[in-house]
């Protein structure tokens, strides 16, 4: 009883009419720090993103023939942004490089339509279905939405009817396990989206030199903008050519798969056209 006492004696009553106080106290105290938290994500998710690199994306001015089209139905006023061109197929002398049944070429891009080199265009588009996590619509503007990708291609069998098979996935980047510098290449295991294309036969002529396969998502492709992505090309049946770009340009690097790994395209070596497009965030989402 004595030592129950002693234990008791510890603590006054002003001392005991203090703690609520304490605890009052330190719970608003949590409470600012967690407002604090909050509001300073709220201002970095409205901040523009600018990769911390030196190299530039090439992108071509667009004709008025560009400037004119329009799809069928659209919902949207947002501008669309061309984020990768490595430049147009040429009018004659078509050359490529071969795609070979399980192995794969790539091109790397950054989707950022903040650069001061990519070029807005008032191209209006279909919209389509949502695919963002929560996550993403929390933050609308660290990503922007996949709208379109382009590459021309060629069968190297020039007969009348053969059409081109490819399978387009747009895939993160990592750092090669092998090499000078480690330089990145395709995460072939995180890729974003996946799409199998064929060409038209049909929509094609005699004389045509190549035929366009075009990506249109069905589904909102999410794309961070603090990322570089890889747009790689394969095929599962027969071998096909990309079609190289005239005078092409892609300082992100282009690559092309082969039994020893990764290789990658040489400054002045001929690389294949490609066309990504992007847009924002719609802000009635």
């Amino acid at each position: 009883m004595e030592k129950e006492k002693q234990a008791l004696a510890l603590y006054t009553d002003e001392e005991l009419e203090t703690v609520p106080v304490v605890q009052n106290r330190w719970m608003w105290v949590r409470r600012f720090m967690v407002c604090i938290i909050l509001i300073t994500l709220f201002m970095q998710s409205l901040a523009p993103i600018y990769l911390d690199t030196e190299e530039e994306i090439f992108v071509v001015n667009n004709n008025n023939n560009n400037n004119n089209k329009k799809e069928t139905t659209t919902g949207s006023n947002e501008k669309s942004h061309i984020v990768l061109h490595t430049g147009f197929p040429p009018t004659e002398n078509v050359s490529g490089l071969t795609i070979y049944a399980g192995k794969s070429a790539a091109t790397a891009f950054s989707p950022n339509p903040d650069s001061p080199d990519v070029r807005q265009i008032g191209l209006e588009h279909a919209k389509i279905r949502s695919g963002e996590s929560w996550w993403d619509r929390l933050f609308p503007n660290r990503h922007v939405h996949l709208v379109s990708v382009q590459l021309p291609v060629t069968s190297i069998q020039k007969n009348n009817g053969t059409i081109v098979e490819a399978t387009i996935s747009i895939c993160a980047s990592k750092k090669q396990s092998f090499g000078i510098g480690r330089p990145q290449v395709p995460d072939m295991e995180k890729c974003v989206d996946t799409v199998g294309l064929k060409s038209d036969a049909e929509e094609e002529e005699a004389d045509d030199l190549f035929s366009v396969l075009e990506w249109l998502p069905e589904v909102t492709i999410v794309l961070q903008k603090n990322k570089v992505y890889w747009l790689v090309v394969q095929t599962q049946n027969e071998p096909f050519k990309w079609v190289n770009a005239e005078a092409g340009l892609n300082r992100y690097g282009t690559a092309y798969e082969t039994e020893n790994g990764w290789e990658f395209k040489l400054d002045g070596e001929p690389i294949p056209s490609a066309m990504v497009m992007v847009e924002n965030h719609h802000k009635d989402e």
